[in-house]
């Protein structure tokens, strides 16, 4: 039978229920339908009820009738949900069994729940309802239970108010988040279904949307870290970290919690002595924890068990300030220098190193004179801190950060204000990753001989902020006459 076919009014029997289930009906004047129970009913029910239907549900527990109206379409959420608010209702009489027509309630007792009655049971309703003062529309009453709902751990606040909800839904992981719940992919086929469930449901469910990120989580390790969370499973670690901690920067293992509690960062450009540097740390028998790098790409490639990014292991509370040694170096021979310890193994002759040259040496160049442009992730501006050109070093205390750098041409001898600096005695340096021990020595001396770059293009090298800063007037002239090109 479709819509057309059906009477103006029609009357359908929603079931018996208890006496809670029937008053909650009656104080939300929504009607609620058992999914799970109406089965192929449900669908016929949705199809073919119409504002103005007359709905009868059963109070067992109080032997009454609740009828009333069907008055519009209540809220109906996304076919990927559960159903459970398919109508509103306005209720029009709370009536005794006793006051209905025995012929009504021997139908409504074989009548299957989620179904249409009959006309005569339809005319028996009506006669029930003339009979019967309506319903009294009394000011709305509003039951508010204020005390907090118990909370499944772990914690966390709804999408809507979560700080992280933006990352979060950027970095969603669709594909990902079907593989790790297969149930979910079973109903949702696309990006967006797959988006859809996890905005609306996934979410509160606390399902892992991205599996990646707990490469490497150690959840034993997690709990024992952060007992304040009080995180009763493993499985309750990997929801938290995977939806706050990883947000919040926290240490998801050992190998991370190892960097993070370094005392020391040998952080500096390449090819300035930090290898020789890093060796005299560990043959003097330094008792703290060193991270030595360059760029801070190097935390992913010579730190794949890291969970955090370099800025978070350089920059955090600590109960005393992290010392950090970095270095400059003329800008010309470091560059060369860097080109030949990146790029010299490919280089065979001359004519291969001039066109090794030619093609990577600005853009080389320009990375080490913005090297110090991330100011160690905490605002330590070095060329705001005078540097003491005739001492060939200087310590800049910035927050946490407790800073040495120092200029490579002095680096012979500055042992002593390195000892000093790290409270190490038997402080001793010597030259390691030395261009000139490598395979390429011949043709790296021969261009560090021979290389020269016009005037108008050296100068303003030399006029740099880095350059300007950190070598004195004097120093940068007598540079700028070694490069320059005289034709």
């Amino acid at each position: 039978m479709t819509g057309t076919d059906l009477p103006a009014r029609a009357a359908w029997w929603f079931g018996a229920c208890d006496h809670a289930t029937a008053a909650d009906l009656h104080r939300r004047s929504v009607l609620l339908l058992g999914v799970d129970e109406a089965g192929d009913a449900l669908a016929r029910f949705e199809n073919d009820l119409h504002p103005g239907d007359r709905v009868v549900a059963g109070d067992r527990d109080q032997a009454r009738l609740l009828v009333g109206e069907v008055d519009g379409d209540a809220l109906r959420r996304p076919g990927i949900h559960r159903l459970d608010a398919l109508r509103s209702v306005r209720w029009l009489a709370d009536v005794a069994d006793a006051d209905a027509d025995p012929a009504l309630l021997a139908a409504l007792r074989t009548a299957a729940p989620v179904s249409r009655l009959d006309d005569a049971c339809g005319a028996a309703i009506e006669s029930l309802l003339s009979r019967h003062a309506p319903v009294d529309a009394a000011p709305l009453r509003f039951e508010i239970d204020c005390r907090p709902p118990p909370i499944v751990l772990p914690w966390l606040p709804s999408l809507y108010q979560s700080p992280h909800a933006e990352r979060v839904l950027r970095e969603f992981r669709w594909r990902e988040y079907l593989i790790a719940n297969p149930d979910v992919a079973q109903a949702c086929g696309d990006e967006a279904a797959a988006f859809s469930h996890f905005f609306h449901q996934g979410y509160y469910e606390r399902r892992i949307f991205d599996p990646q990120r707990l490469s490497g989580f150690d959840p034993g390790y997690y709990r024992e870290r952060y007992p304040e969370l009080a995180l009763t499973s493993d499985a309750e670690a990997q929801v938290h970290y995977c939806y706050a901690g990883w947000y919040e920067h926290r240490v998801p293992n050992r190998d991370t919690a190892w960097l993070h509690e370094a005392d020391l960062h040998v952080f500096q450009m390449g090819k300035v002595g930090s290898h020789a540097i890093a060796s005299a740390l560990q043959a003097s028998g330094y008792p703290g924890r060193v991270l030595h790098l360059h760029w801070v790409t190097d935390v992913v490639t010579g730190y794949p068990s890291n969970r955090l990014p370099y800025a978070n292991l350089l920059v955090h509370a600590r109960e005393r300030p992290v010392k950090v040694i970095s270095a400059a170096r003329e800008i010309i021979s470091w560059t060369l220098s860097s080109l030949f310890q990146y790029h010299g193994s490919g280089v065979a002759n001359p004519v291969d190193a001039v066109a090794m040259v030619e093609e990577r040496f600005w853009q080389l160049c320009r990375n080490g004179l913005d090297w110090f442009d991330h100011r160690y992730f905490c605002g330590l501006d070095v060329y705001a801190h005078p540097f003491d050109h005739d001492a060939g070093c200087t310590r800049i205390a910035h927050g946490g950060i407790d800073l040495l750098v120092y200029r490579q041409e002095d680096l012979p001898r500055l042992e002593a204000p390195l000892a000093e600096f790290m409270a190490l005695d038997g402080f001793s340096l010597s030259n390691q990753n030395v261009g000139g021990d490598k395979g390429y020595s011949g043709v790296y001396a021969q261009v560090m001989r021979e290389f020269r770059l016009p005037g108008h293009l050296l100068a303003p090298i030399y006029d740099s902020p880095y350059m300007r800063h950190f070598y004195s007037d004097a120093e940068r002239e007598r540079g700028y006459a070694r490069w320059v090109r005289r034709d």
